[in-house]
């Protein structure tokens, strides 16, 4: 499966969150378990899960694992474009270990503010999409010139903002939320890759 697309024609790659995503929930999970943050009653089907995502521990591991998977990604691409994380929260479903231990609503709901705020901070486009066109049609679709397409790529291009934030910023973000992984070298790291294309 694919998880890249480049888009020549407007000069992106397109990742898809999805594949980042798979790789943070599982070591999001295992800290989660290790910091006893798992709550240790099987889930019933009515109950809201057994890890709470509204707890400020666990808003800052999923944060922590969302944000490094999110740069490391950057950081690896190979892409002669500029680089834009493609969220389109139906494609975060049951597919997932988490969901295991949430429900899927709670998951996208915690998911898309971990996003929120690393658009405003971090140097990193990332472009929330409610479409129809999943990712893997994106490219197929973006090739034929449907409208449908056309409008998706219009509106990813339309999430693209101008990365001209400092490390200040950012310093309060790290202290907030205990993100000690995000230095300046590795913010500047992923500015660079952003800026660089």
């Amino acid at each position: 499966m694919q998880y890249y697309h480049h888009l020549e024609k407007v000069g992106i790659t397109t990742i898809n969150f999805k594949k980042i995503f798979a790789v943070a929930q599982v070591k999001f999970i295992n800290d989660c378990n290790t910091y006893g943050l798992l709550k240790n009653s099987a889930m019933p089907s009515n109950a809201s899960g057994r890890i709470n995502l509204k707890s400020k521990d666990t808003k800052r591991l999923l944060m922590h694992h969302i944000i490094y998977e999110v740069c490391e990604e950057i950081l690896e691409c190979k892409s002669k474009f500029k680089v834009v994380i493609f969220y389109r929260p139906l494609e975060v479903n049951d597919t997932f270990e988490i969901l295991q231990y949430c429900k899927v609503e709670e998951l996208n709901s915690a998911i898309l503010k971990v996003i929120k705020s690393m658009k405003k901070v971090l140097p990193i486009q990332i472009a929330i999409v409610d479409s129809a066109v999943s990712f893997h049609s994106l490219k197929e679709e973006h090739s034929k010139g449907t409208g449908e397409s056309i409008e998706l790529v219009y509106k990813i291009l339309c999430h693209m903002t101008a990365i001209n934030m400092s490390f200040e910023a950012v310093k309060k973000f790290v202290r907030k939320n205990k993100l000690t992984f995000l230095s300046k070298d590795y913010f500047n790291k992923v500015r660079t890759k952003q800026l660089f294309f």
